[in-house]
């Protein structure tokens, strides 16, 4: 029989370098756009991560690993469905 392959079972399977996207969200959650966050570690991609929030909120991801979510500090307009004044 022959002998297992050593080393990791993934190639890729070493040591993880972040690689860091924030989702920029609609008011209903949709995706609106993705930004690449050139980040070095955690702490530093929170920081940024935060900056991006304003009119819309923000998710931080590391890869597939969820890391924050900022809320919007300015809410975005949102259309007025039926708040016209009628004579």
């Amino acid at each position: 029989m022959a002998n297992a392959p050593s080393g990791p079972a993934w190639p890729d399977a070493g040591p993880h370098r972040p690689r860091y996207r924030a989702l920029i969200l609609t008011a209903e959650g949709l995706v609106l756009r993705t930004e690449r966050v050139p980040a070095e570690d955690d702490h530093a991609a929170l920081a940024l991560g935060e900056r991006l929030s304003g009119e819309h909120a923000v998710e931080l991801w590391d890869g597939l690993r969820f890391i924050e979510r900022f809320d919007a500090v300015v809410p975005a307009p949102r259309p007025s469905e039926g708040s016209e004044l009628r004579n």
